[in-house]
């Protein structure tokens, strides 16, 4: 898909337009970047961060856990989100996801808006991957989110932040004028059984108020849907779902299970642990 998107990239070193030159993409100032085997391309600076992003096993995590549709609820928000607050007059649609990790928000607006195109940006390897495979219209680029994203002025009409940090000028700078951010964070209770295990990682209780202050210099806030369900987990499933996520850079496998183990001990299951999934879906909108 990398043929499908490359009109939308830009050199990370000079922000020129990129073009397809054999394997490789290239820029006017002739900085080249190999398109990989697996069908991703990097463009991350040499001066970037070195952070590697999720893990090969975190991203194995994540993709049985989909699949068995727990995330289905927030999955289905975020798609039924962009579908709606797409302009009706962009027949060809392009969205980017900013941290799309395996694509498994970005492939279900892919699926409801035909014509769209999509960019999934993320700094781990493992990722990109996956997410080159996520769906036939989905270009995936290696990127750190941080610094200057790889894509062109003014060119994307839906942005996607799920879970994922947000950078605030750079996603300013390549949405077209009314272009739309979509921003998932956690609210105060999204995963509470777990997050009262020590080592887990917890959610900060003022994350929407600092996303409205961050964001209100460039952004207007359309609307923020509450997305609330209650998960039946097996063991199996909660250490999945601590795999996936920051915890697995604090938390080993084996602490992992031991943490989970005493949670359902302490809620008088052996077999199963009830989950709260709590986000906020909130749309901006580029100020005018």
């Amino acid at each position: 898909m990398i043929d499908h998107i490359v009109q939308y990239l830009q050199c990370p070193h000079c922000s020129e337009p990129l073009s397809r030159r054999d394997s490789s993409l290239e820029c006017g100032s002739r900085h080249a970047f190999d398109i990989a085997k697996q069908g991703y391309v990097s463009l991350i600076r040499h001066s970037s961060r070195k952070f590697s992003g999720d893990t090969a096993e975190m991203i194995a995590a994540r993709g049985e856990l989909f699949a068995s549709g727990h995330y289905a609820p927030i999955q289905e928000a975020v798609s039924n989100a962009a579908t709606h607050h797409v302009s009706s007059s962009v027949a060809a649609p392009v969205v980017a996801d900013i941290g799309a990790g395996s694509g498994d928000y970005l492939r279900p607006i892919l699926d409801s808006l035909p014509g769209a195109t999509g960019i999934g940006l993320d700094v781990s390897k493992p990722a990109a991957r996956r997410l080159s495979r996520a769906h036939p219209r989905v270009g995936a680029v290696v990127a750190d989110v941080w610094d200057s994203l790889p894509i062109r002025d003014n060119t994307v009409d839906i942005a996607l932040s799920v879970f994922a940090p947000r950078n605030v000028a750079e996603t300013a700078r390549i949405l077209v004028p009314q272009g739309k951010w979509i921003i998932v964070t956690p609210r105060h209770d999204h995963l509470r059984e777990l997050t009262m295990i020590e080592g887990v990682v917890t959610v900060d209780g003022r994350k929407q108020q600092r996303l409205a202050d961050t964001l209100k210099a460039q952004f207007e806030q359309v609307e923020t849907t509450a997305v609330e369900e209650r998960l039946t987990l097996t063991l199996h499933d909660a250490e999945l779902l601590l795999a996936m996520g920051p915890t697995a850079h604090h938390l080993d496998a084996s602490e992992r299970r031991t943490a989970i183990s005493d949670a359902m001990a302490a809620a008088g299951s052996e077999a199963n642990l009830d989950i709260t999934l709590a986000v906020d879906i909130s749309v901006f909108v580029t100020a005018s």
